[in-house]
């Protein structure tokens, strides 16, 4: 895995120049890569601190982001003051009419009631890049992970400026994870300043594709599946999928494409999940061949819930044609028109898909 000994190394350095940023598309497993494997890799020594960019509006609402989650991480007693803060606002109708009662009674009470329901230990935090822990007395480092990079509401040339405060000004040691095709995408003109901006921040770009060798087994072991009998068909299917995710059919350079199928893992969990009702129905009209029906419905769900990169850019309307050009295994005759409205729509008519299946058997 060399994105992992590429990340244990960038965290082991004394002072690290820069960012390290982990780039790939979405659902390919970074965000996984990071919270357990590298945690497990360097749970003795560093402490890893997940700050999701997701939503974030501002600079204010990204610095409290990353003290709250440095406080829950390295700090039990703030980390339980700011998850208690977080309870009190999801009784805020609850605490409001407590203190209307007790400023009645007693107007004192009434605002030491609104001091505390306005406390947040989170702006009491001081973030540093090192820790003891109480109990060992065991000094670790924090290494500050920010996901999400392209899903910030706020701008990411800002972003990343904050960013390099607490890389080139604080010492952390800051992971990046991002989709760049699609942050540099959205940016438009402004790519280049975010290319300059970028070389000023990180030190490190690095693309992750996913070990789906090691992934796809793990995956099906792990997970909980529907019925023992869908566990073990999904078993014998690993070098079928194995060959599916052949990677030349995903990186164009390699293969000459001008169009690939994404890599979105969480769609192909999501996938192997719906083919359960197909096999289910497959299975009580004693269909022997299962493999055809599989791998056809996993082509169609991975095209129009992921999406085909073509010319550089996301597309999640493909053609029969085109996707049976991507994937071979895909063939039209093993995927009916109500497989298609259970992966668009979510509809599931099990009835109709055993018709349809006595029309064509």
């Amino acid at each position: 895995m060399a994105a992992l000994h590429l990340l244990l190394d960038y965290c082991r350095r004394n002072e690290p120049i820069g960012a390290f940023m982990l780039n790939g598309e979405w659902g390919c497993g970074k965000t996984y890569l990071v919270e357990k494997d590298l945690t497990e890799a360097m749970k003795q020594t560093h402490i890893i601190v997940r700050i999701s960019l997701y939503g974030l509006k501002n600079a204010d609402a990204l610095r409290h982001a990353v003290r709250k989650k440095w406080a829950a991480a390295c700090s039990p007693v703030l980390g339980r003051m700011v998850n208690d803060r977080e309870k009190r606002e999801e009784n805020r109708n609850l605490s409001e009419a407590v203190k209307s009662i007790a400023k009645g009674a007693a107007p004192s009470v009434g605002g030491a009631l609104d001091f505390f329901s306005s406390f947040d230990a989170a702006d009491m935090v001081t973030v540093k890049p090192d820790i003891e822990e109480l109990r060992t007395h065991q000094r670790k480092k924090v290494v500050l992970v920010f996901d999400d990079l392209e899903r910030a509401e706020m701008n990411p040339l800002e972003v990343l400026s904050i960013i390099n405060e607490y890389c080139e000004n604080e010492g952390f040691c800051v992971i990046i994870l991002a989709n760049e095709a699609y942050l540099i995408y959205q940016l438009g003109k402004d790519h280049a300043q975010y290319r300059m901006l970028k070389e000023k921040t990180v030190s490190r770009t690095v693309f992750y594709s996913p070990d789906f060798s090691r992934i796809i087994p793990e995956i099906i072991r792990t997970r909980q599946w529907n019925s023992e009998a869908y566990e073990q068909f999904l078993k014998g299917q690993e070098e079928t999928l194995l060959e599916f995710f052949d990677m030349e059919r995903y990186e164009p350079g390699r293969s000459g494409r001008d169009a690939v199928m994404s890599r979105n893992l969480r769609t192909f969990i999501n996938t192997l999940e719906d083919f359960y009702c197909v096999f289910t129905a497959l299975s009580k009209s004693r269909v022997a061949d299962l493999t055809p029906w599989f791998t056809s419905f996993l082509a169609y769900s991975l095209s129009h819930r992921a999406g085909v990169f073509r010319n550089g850019e996301l597309d999640l309307d493909s053609s029969d044609e085109e996707i049976h050009r991507l994937c071979p295994q895909f063939e039209t005759g093993y995927l009916y028109p109500s497989e298609r409205r259970w992966i668009s729509y979510g509809v599931w008519e099990e009835e109709q898909f055993r018709k349809e299946l006595g029309e064509t058997v």
